[in-house]
């Protein structure tokens, strides 16, 4: 016989810096097969961190309801997709809410952190650890479409590499490299190499080794091109994603670039959210090399 209410929310500004807060103010409970026969299923969008209120009904007149203060409440959150627990993600807490129409210990509130979560399709599981009685729902995040990790390496310049990922927001730009290179990609996960002895995936297989710096499940994605601006990008230019890691694209880059790029050479990179059908997109350009440098330091 619990029920929530959703009461607020902190985004992530466009800029990726700041924070932009959205409080509910007339918060609205419900209980589903009580007062809806829906789900409780709540979408957001470059939410950082959410917040929910949530009360217990006492009696079946949905009119009264449980003082809290002796009770002690469990919330859980599980990947909705692989169903593999969330740790770090959410917090229960148990400060009580002073709101209209209700005792001062009637109302709780429950903190989700999205930051440290890669996990966009959700779901939570609150119970009074006393009543036993519990509520669930669940959580579509998405994040902006300009929002994704990724790290270069040049194949000429292999002791020279990035070894962290630069986390982005708009189009990637390169300089092609006489020996060819690759890109690592990921709209969720921040990562960095690491050893043989701690790493989540490695690239190349077995030699290279990467470890995710946020933590939780990964989502499925398919990686893809599209929209490019010559038919030599298909001879030239490869995408795939990372054999058992559905959330890491690699994008490789020939040699022959160095050749036959005398202009500007673009496509779009897709990167799809298998479960949801949510779509990243960006462009990534390339430019005739002047000299040993690579990468366009314009999104770092």
């Amino acid at each position: 016989m619990l029920q929530i209410a959703q009461a607020g929310t902190v985004t992530i500004s466009s800029v990726g810096s700041e924070t932009d807060i959205t409080a509910v103010n007339n918060a609205v409970f419900y209980e589903t097969d009580f007062n809806t026969a829906n789900i409780l299923s709540y979408n957001y969008v470059n939410a950082q961190t959410i917040y929910f209120y949530f009360k217990e009904r006492s009696d079946s007149s949905g009119l009264n309801f449980l003082d809290l203060t002796n009770y002690t409440f469990t919330l859980r959150a599980y990947d909705a997709t692989t169903g593999e627990s969330i740790a770090g993600a959410t917090a229960y807490n148990k400060q009580f809410v002073d709101l209209a129409y209700y005792s001062l210990s009637d109302v709780g509130q429950i903190d989700i952190y999205l930051a440290n979560s890669e996990a966009r399709n959700m779901v939570f599981v609150l119970t009074n650890d006393q009543t036993l009685s519990s509520v669930t729902f669940y959580i579509k995040a998405k994040l902006n479409s300009s929002n994704y990790y990724y790290l270069w390496v040049d194949n000429g310049r292999y002791d020279y590499r990035q070894t962290s990922a630069i986390a982005s927001v708009g189009d990637i730009s390169l300089y092609t490299t006489i020996n060819g290179g690759y890109l690592l990609i990921s709209p969720t996960a921040n990562f960095s190499e690491s050893s043989a002895a701690d790493f989540d995936f490695s690239y190349p297989q077995l030699s290279v080794y990467y470890k995710k710096n946020n933590i939780s499940s990964c989502p499925n994605y398919s990686f893809y091109i599209d929209n490019y601006s010559s038919p030599i990008v298909n001879s030239t230019i490869t995408c795939h994603t990372l054999p058992n890691y559905q959330s890491i694209g690699i994008i490789t880059f020939s040699k022959e670039l160095f050749y036959v790029v005398s202009g500007t050479l673009f496509f779009r990179l897709n990167m799809e959210d298998v479960d949801s059908g949510n779509i990243n997109k960006f462009y990534i350009k390339l430019y005739p090399s002047t000299g040993k440098i690579s990468l366009k330091n314009e999104n770092a």
